[in-house]
């Protein structure tokens, strides 16, 4: 019998494993600039902590978490999103009485049950940035400059920011209960779910791909209280002040209970409708809601799949090699398949590796011809050649695979000669 990778999962090979490497790699050094300490979080939680924090009545919970029992019968989920689990670790291990603020990311996989379609699986991996302790608007900009210059330096220049603010604890359940009132008298026309969902969380009906479309004329403006109006504003102008372009859009209400204040989405138009690569938001109550001390908090998350597509879609190439800056190496090609040849050949593809540099092979039992070939295929710059002759006089025979250089040079010459 042979056996498929599971429906929404993948297996992923180079070159677009490079471009996730690579993603990675650019995050990691801006977030060294930017002061965030990296944590690795569990790839399973506690049901209870997704239901409590995202919301029970979102998508997420309601038909999206992997769920299971373990042999103690405790209810478990793989982690469907990375802001839940990392409050969970903030609180757990006392950051707030460590530090008065706090910078985190990480890089994980996530897991949802979602139906499959172009940029979106069921086990995807994201890269997230969350800031602790810090209630100004300062936070958020702090994030969405760093999102850019990831953006920017990765390849994606086509990106649009939307912004909005979904108020607080003080202005929102006024709001609420307009936006029953209106949605109340339209209530045939709405999904099945959002029928549901009117009473217990009537935000979520705005945030429904099939009903938020046509009650966009009907739903009441939302209006916010003079902390949350203030806040946007000093978010707005310090956005046009650092000259990060972006657009006030009032539809952004983003898909989990948590957030208040500022939510944002980074888009690209050539992700047709899964145009968003990059998104979060401020939530502020969340940490106090799971058993800690009342905590400003504000994060972000990268889609990386999405990521990765959006620079394919500005028609920017996937790197044979996962790093940038990798050294240039050498091919590894033997003209004899003798013992004493062969570990010379391996002891010296040692010490060149101790000397960081790269070195690969083919088959070193193929034939030399064979041998030559892969190594013109490779994207190595110099082909080592060992034969008898190399391995008595312990010097070293070198082509440049780019030119028609060769030669042959002693160790020191060698170590030099492909450094360069």
């Amino acid at each position: 019998m042979a056996f498929q990778a599971v429906r929404g999962t993948r297996d992923i090979f180079a070159p677009l494993s490079n471009s996730f490497t690579q993603l990675e790699n650019v995050a990691r050094k801006k977030a060294e600039l930017w002061d965030f300490d990296e944590v690795r979080l569990p790839t399973f939680e506690e049901a209870g902590l997704f239901t409590r924090s995202v919301g029970e009545t979102t998508d997420i919970v309601e038909k999206e978490m992997y769920v299971f029992n373990d042999r103690k019968g405790r209810s478990l989920a793989l982690r469907p999103e990375g802001t839940a689990s990392m409050v969970r670790a903030y609180v757990e291990h006392s950051f707030s009485q460590k530090e008065k603020k706090s910078k985190f990311f990480y890089i994980a996989n996530m897991f949802r049950a979602e139906r499959p379609q172009a940029g979106r699986y069921r086990e995807f991996e994201q890269i997230g940035f969350e800031i602790f302790g810090d209630p100004t608007p300062y936070a958020e900009i702090d994030l969405l400059s760093l999102a850019f210059t990831i953006f920017k330096d990765f390849g994606v220049e086509k990106t649009e920011l939307h912004v909005n603010s979904l108020g607080c604890a003080v202005c929102r359940p006024a709001y609420r209960q307009e936006l029953m009132v209106a949605l109340q008298k339209i209530k045939d026309t709405l999904c099945a779910d959002c029928q549901k969902r009117l009473e217990r969380n009537p935000f979520r009906v705005l945030d429904c791909k099939n009903c938020s479309p046509k009650i966009k004329d009907t739903v009441p403006v939302f209006k916010k209280c003079a902390d949350c109006a203030a806040h946007e504003k000093s978010l707005l102008n310090a956005l046009t002040a650092s000259n990060i372009p972006h657009t006030v859009n009032r539809n952004i209400v983003r898909g989990f209970d948590y957030y208040t204040k500022t939510v944002f989405e980074f888009l690209h138009s050539g992700l047709g409708a899964q145009s968003a690569i990059c998104s979060g938001g401020r939530y502020d109550n969340l940490v106090e809601s799971l058993g800690g001390t009342a905590t400003p908090a504000v994060g972000l998350a990268f889609g990386v799949d999405r990521t990765i597509e959006a620079r394919l879609a500005e028609g920017v190439a996937q790197v044979k090699s996962a790093s940038d800056a990798r050294k240039p190496g050498v091919f590894l090609a033997l003209q004899s398949q003798e013992d004493s040849i062969g570990a010379f050949a391996m002891q010296t593809a040692t010490r060149l590796r101790q000397q960081n540099i790269a070195v690969t092979y083919s088959v070193l039992q193929d034939s030399m011809k064979s041998q030559m070939r892969q190594a013109n295929k490779s994207n190595t710059k110099y082909c080592l050649i060992i034969g008898a002759e190399e391995c008595q006089k312990q010097k070293f025979k070198l082509k440049d695979l780019t030119g028609d250089w060769e030669g042959e040079l002693g160790w020191e010459e060698l170590v030099q000669k492909v450094k360069i």
